[in-house]
């Protein structure tokens, strides 16, 4: 961070005629021109961040200056800025709590959101700003990051929309059947371990904060794409290299291909638990669901390209998964009256919850 962000930041908020939180935007650290965000919003839809209205995610200011770039001269009204940079006056921490006690994602989402229900607002300073890892250099659906962005990111929804939606139903559907078509059975398997969590209520989130890490790690064993090696000759030689052929078009048009794209992993007879070699090699930036259909196995490299996983296809056991993942939406589209009432009107949030937590952590 530039110390002249914080001051900027500071002295802004000091000029402030109310509290506020004072955002920066992040840039990209390994292509420091590019700024990801400068402010986002919670896409009740896909119930997932968005950029905020007239913005757009990954603006290049080595090919559009600022001074080129008028729609980011203007005032934007975010729900929320990520808290790569986020400046919270303690007065707004004695009125509306502090975050949510969960780890590593959508924390500062549900804050953002809180705080614009109690008439605190975001706003994105332009000038201020943070260079961050970029998130192309990860990809949490391959790591026991997964559970927590699941968990929390449907915590949030719960939290701030206590009328259930079936949207919120296709989604989770939408996001299991999406991860089985990269033949991420690991991933799918944590995002029902999140699900059925959520329905344990707040006390069970807060009590189960010491050992839940660990809990992930061993729900991962055993998957073949869990499997990183960091020495490719340890893998028997792939038959093909992926070329991508895939062009996005507009949103109908892909949505019709996934789906036919899901429809064919569901029925499908195939396996690759017996393949003596991959069938193809991908790249980690290719690695998206056009990249596996037809395909009984593949080597896949790491988002940070020092390993690769040997994913097979196992169909039996993609049905398995999404018909438990339907059971577990249902339910949870069911009682979300009930969990969302549960969690808005806990001391989840509390300093006193987050005492507790601590106290038992140093014990």
């Amino acid at each position: 961070t530039e110390p002249e962000a914080i001051l900027r930041a500071l002295q802004f908020s000091d000029y402030a005629t109310r509290p506020v939180l004072v955002g920066g935007g992040m840039l990209h650290l390994d292509n420091r021109t590019v700024l990801y965000s400068s402010g986002e919003r919670f896409d009740a839809s896909s119930a997932m961040p968005a950029p905020a209205t007239g913005t757009h995610y990954n603006h290049d200011f080595a090919v559009n200056p600022l001074r080129d770039t008028p729609e980011l001269h203007k005032r934007i009204n975010p729900d929320f800025n990520g808290w790569w940079l986020c400046l919270i006056p303690t007065e707004v921490l004695k009125k509306i709590g502090l975050s949510m006690p969960v780890f590593i994602k959508y924390d500062d989402v549900e804050f953002g959101l809180r705080a614009k229900e109690n008439n605190i607002p975001t706003i994105c300073l332009p000038g201020v700003a943070v260079w961050h890892q970029a998130w192309h250099d990860k990809d949490i659906s391959r790591t026991w990051e997964e559970y927590f962005a699941q968990r929390n990111r449907w915590l949030c929804t719960l939290m701030h929309f206590p009328v259930p939606s079936k949207k919120f139903a296709f989604r989770m559907l939408y996001e299991d059947a999406h991860l089985g078509t990269k033949l991420l059975y690991s991933a799918m398997k944590l995002n029902h371990m999140a699900l059925r969590d959520l329905t344990e209520g707040p006390e069970y989130i807060v009590r189960c904060l010491p050992q839940k890490l660990a809990e992930v790690r061993k729900a991962r064993e055993g998957f073949t794409d869990s499997l990183v090696l960091h020495n490719l000759d340890d893998f028997p030689a792939a038959l093909a290299d992926y070329e991508p052929t895939f062009i996005p078009s507009d949103p109908k048009t892909v949505t019709k291909i996934g789906l036919k794209s899901v429809i064919s992993a569901f029925f499908s007879q195939s396996s690759g638990i017996k393949d003596a070699h991959p069938q193809v090699s991908i790249m980690s930036k290719d690695a998206i669901w056009p990249a596996f259909n037809k395909v009984s196995s593949a080597l896949v490299t790491t988002a940070d390209g020092n390993g690769a996983a040997w994913f097979k296809r196992d169909s039996k056991l993609y049905r398995k998964e999404l018909f438990r993942c339907v059971h577990l939406a249902a339910n949870i589209l069911k009682q979300w009256n009930k969990l969302s009432r549960l969690y808005r009107e806990s001391d989840f949030c509390s300093i006193n919850t987050w005492q507790r937590i601590f106290n038992h952590s140093s014990k």
